[in-house]
């Protein structure tokens, strides 16, 4: 219940965004119950839905090993 609460103001802080672009694919992974605890509680500090806050992160990483990869 506590992770859907902290989801729930998450949207609610976010599901007015205009700016928020159209997604049209899906990425699906399992994790354990404390890494999602973790990551909903982060995204809810950040003011983001947890889509938005693992989208983020994953797609910061991302550009920096292709930037670092590229510059090697």
């Amino acid at each position: 219940m506590y992770g859907k609460y902290l989801y729930w103001i998450a949207f609610m802080a976010t599901a007015a965004n205009p700016n928020t672009p159209a997604r049209d694919a899906r990425l699906d992974f399992r994790l354990n119950s404390e890494h999602k605890r973790l990551i909903e509680q982060a995204a809810v500090a950040s003011g983001q839905t947890v889509s938005e806050f693992a989208l983020s992160r994953l797609l910061e990483l991302e550009v920096g090993a292709l930037l670092h990869f590229r510059d090697s």
